[in-house]
């Protein structure tokens, strides 16, 4: 290695040979108030050595822009000294943000052999430095203005030196065509829209039958599901011994693997039919705390992260790609990433991907007290002041992914679109937890690229937006850099942060706010991001082309509706991808006539639950009779304790069910199915018959009973 370190090719000694007379004013200028501020000589210094090697901190950025800021008479970003790496470059980009407005300063001394300054551990990601956009470079070429005229002008806005075009071509769009999940308080997709619409804060306690007693009674608050213990173990065809030793994330994945197949409508008999066994399964998790718990008996591989993918894999028979990725907080993101790339490689023809994160020992807390990570308020204060760390938060989510034309093809239900997608490294940085916004805007800008759009063309962002006093401007300053090739007025952009509300889902975070996007697109409506009430002081607000979603509000129709979302690992590892509205439903002729709709579950008690289930949907959503059906035909396994009715409208429907329940079985048929029995059904003979014979066990091919084509709708899970 150099023999100080140097990291930009500079001179060893004296002053930078070479540089522009306003770039040498800069450096002896930005040295002299480093001295200052940092205690080091400044012949001490020397301007091409990496930051890190002095121990710059969080502490010393602030002071750093705060003095810069009142001498100079303009606001400089504390975020120069983590989008550079040394003090030369750093005084590059001041020499074209303050220039003019430069002291005459003296050169800086001859530096001296090597720096004598102990190294200290640089902050870490959740105390970053403030930041407003500073001004740019020379051009790059921007990132492909697709509709730059789509953006009103207004003042122009400071920005950081913009990212390079970014390489690569348009990709196939891929189509999330199933999805579910478990979020804080929130059992289903449902309950979670109605607490992000009313803005609800999800930071409690652990619930009461959950054991996480720690030294520090009280500094365990976070965002926590209801139940992770529940599981049916029979259902999944595993004992209850073995089910005892397996960690509850992956129990937990399982689960919600399973309402997902359902919400897209496959059952594992339709999707063998459709797609053999080429199903991929990515999922992001982080945490291997359930040992910690120290549960008797051998576990082999019941601990291990890897089985959350495999176990999947395993139990629907799926031959694709099968992996549990860990990127940190960016890992369920990542897996979108590879599952996307997996699915154009034409690695597998569908993907089910997905996060989970569970907070099962105080040893986390712990750990993030220990690193100053930890909110010491307990709350998310994404973009808002006063924040100074996160706060954990559980959840388990996943989509089923499918590229856009077959999935139009095969007639699925669409969701979302997924444009684009990248992901890279901070590469080395101030401090190893130290984010580097160039890095994020070089993400950001090549999943825009991915997905053929530009920032003109993006409608809301769903940021990382971990809350921190720092560590939010850092980020800002990235996207900043990202869509400064397309003029904006200040506020143009929304953006928000799920974690606002729900905590930093860690390895769930982006499947969190991918889901929160999606119900964004369903409902047509911007749900607040909470705590933001007084917006972080270190950002130029004023200025800012981004502006804080702060209430619930229709998506704005000068908005496109396609969204970009971040997830930025604190190891350095970045995530973006972009997403876009689902297309227009085709208009098209209702089926007419009865219909023969279906339901089962493995237990008795279990199919009076689900009935009840269907009742409130049916009285809540309008779905059409056809699709109802339909959907409980093709999209639902058939198992043990079955149901089947046959009837001419919702009403009649809702009757015959209402019926079952009371006792009466003479409007349905109920059965039991002990095995497939006999020949399959006669497609022609009466639909009464027919739905007889299934409800005892019979085999029936539902396509020629009912040919003509149905959608998939919500039916209860």
């Amino acid at each position: 290695p150099p023999a100080h370190g140097r990291v930009d090719g500079g001179p060893a000694h004296g002053r930078a040979d070479g540089l522009g007379a306003g770039h040498a004013e800069a450096q002896a200028y930005l040295m002299a108030v480093y001295a200052e501020v940092s205690g080091i000589p400044v012949e001490r210094l020397d301007p091409h050595a990496p930051l890190e090697q002095y121990g710059v901190s969080s502490y010393q950025v602030a002071q750093l822009a705060a003095r810069m800021t009142a001498e100079l008479g303009e606001r400089i970003p504390g975020t120069l000294f983590f989008a550079h790496r040394t003090l030369a470059a750093v005084a590059g980009e001041l020499a074209r943000t303050a220039g003019s407005r430069l002291p005459t300063a003296p050169a800086a001394p001859a530096v001296a052999a090597a720096p004598a300054a102990p190294a200290v551990a640089a902050a870490p990601a959740a105390l970053a430095a403030p930041a407003a956009p500073t001004a740019p470079a020379a051009p790059t070429a921007p990132v492909a203005p697709a509709e730059a005229a789509a953006v009103p002008a207004g003042e122009p806005v400071p920005a950081g030196e913009p990212v390079p075009q970014a390489r690569g071509r348009k990709g196939e769009p891929v189509a999330i065509v199933g999805i579910a999940g478990r979020y804080p308080r929130s059992e289903g997709l449902d309950a979670f829209w109605q607490h992000l619409l009313d803005g609800d804060d999800l930071i409690s306690e652990p619930p009461g039958r959950r054991s996480l007693a720690g030294p520090e009674q009280g500094a365990m608050a976070g965002g926590y599901l209801d139940d992770v213990a529940g599981f049916d173990p029979l259902f999944f065809g595993i004992t209850p011994r073995d089910a005892a030793v397996l960690d509850p994330q992956e129990r937990l994945f399982l689960q919600t693997a399973w309402h997902t197949l359902e919400d897209a409508g496959y059952s594992r008999s339709r999707l063998r039919e459709r797609h053999g066994g080429r199903v991929g399964v990515f999922v992001g998790s982080m945490y291997n705390e359930y040992p910690f718990l120290g549960l008797a008996g051998p576990r082999p591989t019941g601990s291990a992260l890897a089985g959350i993918a495999n176990r999947v894999s395993y139990f629907l028979d799926l031959n694709g790609p099968s992996m549990t990725v860990d990127t940190m907080c960016s890992s369920s993101l990542t897996a979108v990433h590879l599952a996307v790339a997996a699915l154009r490689l034409g690695e597998c023809e569908a993907a089910l991907v997905g996060g989970v994160n569970l907070s099962l020992h105080p040893n986390k807390f712990a750990t993030l007290r220990a690193l100053r990570m930890a909110s010491s308020d307990h709350r998310c204060r994404s973009f808002g002041a006063g924040g100074d760390g996160f706060v954990p938060g559980e959840g388990v989510g996943a989509v089923l992914l499918k590229p856009l034309a077959r999935a139009v093809a095969d007639g699925d239900r669409v969701h979302a679109v997924v444009l684009g997608t990248a992901v890279n490294h901070d590469g080395k940085t101030n401090g190893y937890t130290v984010p580097n916004p160039v890095a994020q805007a070089e993400t950001i800008a090549q999943a825009m690229a991915d997905a053929g759009v530009s920032p003109g063309d993006i409608g809301y962002l769903e940021a990382h937006g971990t809350g921190t006093a720092l560590g939010d401007p850092i980020e800002l300053d990235g996207l900043t850099r990202a869509f400064s090739c397309v003029p904006a007025a200040p506020g143009h952009w929304p953006i928000g942060s799920v974690k606002s509300g729900t905590g930093h889902l860690e390895a769930a975070a982006g499947m969190a706010g991918l889901t929160k996007v999606v119900l964004q697109f369903r409902h047509d409506t911007l749900v607040p991001s909470l705590h933001a009430e007084r917006l972080n002081p270190h950002v130029d607000w004023d200025r800012s082309p981004f502006r804080v979603q702060r209430e619930a509000a229709p998506w704005p129709a000068h908005l496109p509706r396609r969204a970009g979302i971040s997830s930025f690992g604190a190891g350095g590892t970045n995530a973006h991808i972009v997403v876009e509205a689902p297309p227009p439903l085709s208009a098209r002729e209702v089926p007419d006539g009865p219909q023969t709709v279906v339901i089962s579950a493995r237990t008795e008690e279990r199919l009076r639950r689900l009935v009840e289930d269907w009742l409130r949907l049916l009285r809540q959503r309008p779905a059409q009779l056809a699709d109802l059906a339909h959907t409980s035909r093709v999209g639902r396994e058939a198992l043990r304790e079955r149901l089947a009715t046959v009837v001419d409208s919702r009403e009649e429907l809702v009757r015959n069910l209402e019926r079952f329940l009371a006792g009466d079985l003479a409007a349905v048929h109920r059965g039991t199915a002990r095995q497939a029995r006999g020949p399959e059904a006669d497609p022609l003979q009466p639909l009464d018959r027919i739905a007889a014979q299934w409800a005892a066990g019979g085999r029936v091919d539902w396509a020629r009973v009912h040919p003509e084509p149905g959608r998939v709708v919500d039916l209860p899970a």
